[in-house]
């Protein structure tokens, strides 16, 4: 199969990723389709060990059953495509037992690259070849919901894959991350990064609520919450609270990165990854 050599990739995946962000509002609103996440289990292994690999593409249009096929490729001095896959099902990959060579570690390049209507998107994710591995994925088990109605405080539960409806008139929402615990030295520092299409029955918005009070009506004082943070609340009533009721229905995202620097880089892809993706409608 034919190679591509790796300078006129990253040329090519940056004018993609240049030509997506024109499309964008603020960055966690998701309207056109584009690559949130990419995630491989470990994110350490050995010469010998099989990784599964898995992304997530986020969009109004996106739907996660989709049938189209992922092309997987490594970067070992040329690029080296490895296999294909259905979007919705992990790509299995066997390492090589002479992978490391002569080396104690390498940092392996991984890409992927799929086309959403007639979108193609790129993306990359790095993965450590090691002797020793120790590090893994961080692990999203749930999303907590919380929300007013009726002046009462109801509590939900979330989990990848589900959709749930709220009730009429509730004015704001908050999701809370659950992540599980690891033992020492498997996860460092979880950054956090929330995401919220356009509506997909129509083109109402969830904004980030900025208004302290509002926050604290549903989570506790002082938290800190925003799509950066492992609680975020969204305002149903537009990014002033003045406006009529968003209806309709939403994707929302949530993708946790193990020891970034910045949750809004690609600086940072070597490290473990877990996402979760849910469906809220809006009446």
């Amino acid at each position: 199969m034919k190679k591509i050599t790796l300078p006129l990739l990253i040329v090519l995946m940056f004018l993609l990723g240049a030509c997506d962000n024109s499309d964008l509002l603020d960055p966690y609103f998701v309207q056109e389709a584009r690559i949130l996440a990419v995630k491989v289990e470990d994110p350490e292994a050995m010469p010998g060990d099989t990784v599964s690999m898995r992304m997530l593409v986020g969009g109004k249009a996106v739907e996660q059953d989709m049938a189209n096929t992922v092309e997987w490729a490594i970067d070992d001095a040329e690029l080296e495509p490895i296999g294909v896959s259905d979007y919705n099902q992990e790509f299995d990959y066997p390492i090589p037992m002479d992978a490391l060579g002569d080396n104690t570690w390498y940092d392996l390049p991984i890409y992927a690259s799929i086309t959403v209507g007639q979108k193609s998107l790129n993306a990359q994710k790095l993965f450590r070849l090691t002797q020793n591995p120790t590090a893994k994925n961080p692990v999203i088990s749930s999303v907590a919901v919380r929300y007013l109605s009726a002046g009462q405080t109801i509590l939900e539960t979330v989990v990848s894959g589900e959709t749930f409806t709220l009730p009429k008139n509730v004015e704001n929402v908050a999701f809370t991350a659950i992540t599980e615990e690891l033992i020492p030295g498997e996860n460092d520092t979880l950054v956090y990064r929330w995401y919220v299409t356009i509506s997909k029955t129509n083109n109402n918005k969830l904004y980030v609520q900025a208004d302290e009070d509002k926050v604290e009506d549903l989570l506790e004082d002082g938290v800190n919450a925003s799509e950066l943070f492992p609680s975020v609340v969204f305002s149903l009533k537009g990014e002033e609270n003045d406006s009529s009721f968003q209806t309709g229905t939403y994707d929302v995202y949530l993708v946790v990165r193990d020891n970034a620097a910045d949750p809004q880089s690609t600086a940072d892809e070597r490290h473990g990854t877990d996402f979760i993706y849910f469906t809220m409608m809006c009446e």
